[in-house]
């Protein structure tokens, strides 16, 4: 009876053992698959948000530099463009005040539009520059 006994303790020690074991190697590829996950994720949001800055920066470009001939066309033609660039979530409220701030040059009330790109260019450094240019290109 005493060797049944530890024949018993035995197995069940090594089968909790093994159990705790693979448990634990479980969680490290768990983890480690979710953080390479995240990582790619992180780039890929990296690479889009980056992306979106270059366009944004290069259609303002072109329409501070007045390359249209009407402002009332050429305010309705920023427009679109800013329509069609992709926004990552990071930026989605500046392009919501963006496109908001060109529909209020569309209907002819540009001191509201100089004021909201104004309170812009305070709040992203990144753009100041060129929306300033902007600014003093189109309004003054």
């Amino acid at each position: 009876m005493n060797l049944g006994r530890i024949l018993f303790l035995a197995i069940f020690l090594f089968c909790s053992s093994l159990l705790v074991t693979t448990t634990a190697f479980l969680q490290s590829l768990a983890t480690q698959y979710l953080t390479e996950a995240s990582s790619a994720k992180s780039a890929e949001q990296l690479k889009l948000e980056r992306s979106y800055q270059d366009q944004l920066i290069a259609v303002l470009k072109d329409y501070s530099q007045g390359k249209n001939a009407s402002q009332e066309q050429n305010y309705q033609q920023l427009e679109e463009r800013l329509l069609g660039l992709t926004v990552p979530p990071l930026f989605k409220d500046l392009h919501w005040q963006l496109v908001q701030a060109f529909e209020k040059s569309n209907q002819g009330l540009t001191d509201e539009t100089r004021q909201a790109l104004t309170e812009l260019v305070k709040n992203y450094s990144w753009l100041s520059a060129v929306l300033s240019s902007f600014i003093i290109n189109n309004f003054s």
